[in-house]
């Protein structure tokens, strides 16, 4: 590029302008392929005792989100309550998004109605534009997430029924989806919506907080040998079971939750079960942001610790 650029200058200096104006184009285009070329970025986000994962699809410039993240809303005294409440969308979902050029998203999917898989839809809602959320509708029966789902109307979001969505396709990608028409369970990770996403000929399983009773119904419909696998419930014991490794083997696991937390997750035994079926485990606890970079010709995994989660690795 620095050697186009030069001969560009030189042919303009000696005023041949239409083969300038020719090597300027085909500078052009040789960097708006590299920087749009075919690959697509999955980052699942250090976002505390919660999910959440971007897929930055390049190709088309779109962004596919799972989850948002949250804190859940326990009750506390009064001197447990911090006069400045944070969030995750301002500490670590806006800044990614705006770092990588991008101020809105095409499709979120919420897997389940819990609050550290959702919690931050209505804050993120008012903060970037979301075209597309994908939900379960009858498992949002409660009135406080009705009102929620009023409130994201506002913003001129599409809100689509996961039940009539088998698949969805963006640019090179294929999100297929499982266990999307759920009946409104009681236990609402019966009703998390698995997505298994296709791209270059790897293929991603994510699995919300699915139980081991929803791994059984989508048991048969598994391809298996997943190059990735988001484990399900942040490692804990209701899920993960030794049926569904042995079908999904996956090669890659990734498990999201927060530092310290006081579920103790991951359980040592679902860490090892995965560890003794030959899968990598990355835990966001221990690694940070993990993050994947996919296209034809390979998959290289990098991660990053984020600025907002410095200090909880400090006191380990």
């Amino acid at each position: 590029m620095l050697i186009i650029v030069v001969l560009v200058l030189m042919l303009f200096i000696k005023k041949k302008y239409i083969k300038s104006l020719l090597l300027f184009t085909m500078l052009v285009i040789a960097i708006t392929y590299h920087f749009n070329h075919n690959e697509v970025i999955l980052k699942f986000l250090d976002i505390g005792q919660g999910d959440a994962m971007i897929a930055y699809h390049h190709d088309v410039n779109q962004i596919v989100m799972i989850d948002t993240g949250g804190k859940d809303k326990l009750k506390k005294k009064p001197w447990q309550t911090r006069s400045k409440i944070s969030n995750y969308t301002d500490s670590i979902i806006v800044p990614e998004l705006k770092e990588n050029g991008f101020q809105k998203i095409d499709y979120l999917i919420i897997t389940h109605p819990h609050a550290d898989h959702m919690g931050e839809l209505a804050t993120l809602s008012k903060k970037v534009s979301i075209k597309h959320l994908i939900i379960n509708k009858k498992t949002w029966d409660s009135h406080e997430l009705k009102h929620l789902l009023e409130e994201v109307k506002q913003t001129n979001t599409q809100i689509v029924d996961s039940s009539n969505l088998n698949e969805l396709k963006i640019g090179l990608l294929t999100y297929k989806f499982f266990n999307q028409n759920s009946s409104n369970y009681e236990d609402k990770n019966d009703t998390s919506i698995i997505t298994e996403i296709t791209t270059f000929g790897r293929t991603i399983l994510t699995t919300g907080d699915a139980t081991e009773k929803v791994e059984q119904s989508i048991l048969s419909q598994l391809k298996g040998n997943y190059d990735i696998l988001k484990v399900a419930h942040h490692g804990s014991l209701t899920s993960t079971s030794d049926s569904f490794l042995i079908k999904a083997k996956p090669h890659i696991c990734v498990i999201s939750a927060g530092r310290h937390n006081r579920h103790g997750l991951p359980k040592e035994v679902v860490v090892n079960k995965l560890k003794q079926n030959d899968c990598k485990v990355f835990n966001t606890q221990d690694y940070g942001m993990v993050q994947f970079q996919i296209n034809k010709d390979s998959m290289i995994m990098t991660n990053e610790l984020q600025e907002h989660n410095k200090k909880a690795y400090n006191r380990q």
